[in-house]
């Protein structure tokens, strides 16, 4: 592991170099259906003279329960991706050391379609990006190699922007997830630490007993106390890789 070249902490951050060579996916939205009503109208009939008494006829139907519908989630941890089910207690763990093309698979078999890949060659105006490839969902990429980060050598870096995408909900660590705040993050996340001044989220720390400057792990981007971006795997305090 490299040592690393900043000695202050990540208080702010600039978007990420790969980041701003790529368009943020938009996030998937909902769409709700409308339900329609429909009036009856009853007519009255005259009573017959001496009427027997009768017994109003009762219904016996009852209303069906809805159905249990699985619902794949991808949760982006310091070490790894977890996908699962939110009825379910299997999990498939994709560390970033994961091959890629196993990640993608994986990952497609949650969202239930593929990436939109985009291969960026060598730019030579930024040597120190290299060639990459990214592989990109609605609210979710995985950028191989990637970029400017070797934390834990992965073979990947993922970036998450949103909370759905086709058919799974998108997570950080403890149901935690894009548009929550930096107080629900530091409440629910055990290892959460925040960092002043809109420095945003550190959680799922791989290496807490390692020397402050080289400790990594996921790391959440906030805007007006509300995170907007989760990154990992990511060094805190940068690299000397360029």
């Amino acid at each position: 592991m490299r040592r690393v070249s900043m000695r202050t902490p990540l208080i702010a951050r600039e978007p990420s170099q790969y980041a701003v060579r790529m368009k943020r996916a938009s996030r998937l939205v909902g769409i709700g259906a409308i339900a329609a009503l429909t009036a009856v109208s009853l007519t009255s009939c005259r009573p017959a003279p001496t009427p027997p008494s009768a017994t109003p006829a009762t219904s016996t139907a009852t209303e069906s329960p809805a159905p249990s519908i699985a619902s794949p989630t991808v949760i982006i941890e310091g070490g790894k991706i977890v996908v699962g089910d939110l009825n379910s207690s299997e999990t498939t763990e994709i560390p970033y050391t994961t091959d890629v093309a196993t990640a993608v698979a994986d990952l497609t078999d949650a969202i239930g379609v593929a990436p939109t890949v985009v291969h960026h060659p060598l730019d030579p105006a930024s040597p120190c990006l290299g060639a990459f490839t990214e592989y990109k969902w609605d609210g979710l990429e995985l950028v191989s190699p990637p970029v400017l980060t070797a934390a834990g050598n992965p073979a990947f870096s993922v970036d998450l922007t949103g909370t759905e995408s086709g058919n799974a909900q998108l997570f950080t660590s403890n149901e935690q997830h894009i548009g929550s705040t930096v107080a629900e993050m530091d409440a629910n996340i055990p290892d959460a630490i925040v960092v002043p001044d809109g420095g945003g989220v550190r959680y799922d720390v791989q290496n807490p007993h390692a020397d402050e400057f080289e400790r990594w792990g996921a790391l959440a981007f906030e805007e007006d106390g509300v995170v907007t971006e989760v990154v990992a795997p990511e060094f805190y305090y940068g690299t000397d890789a360029c």
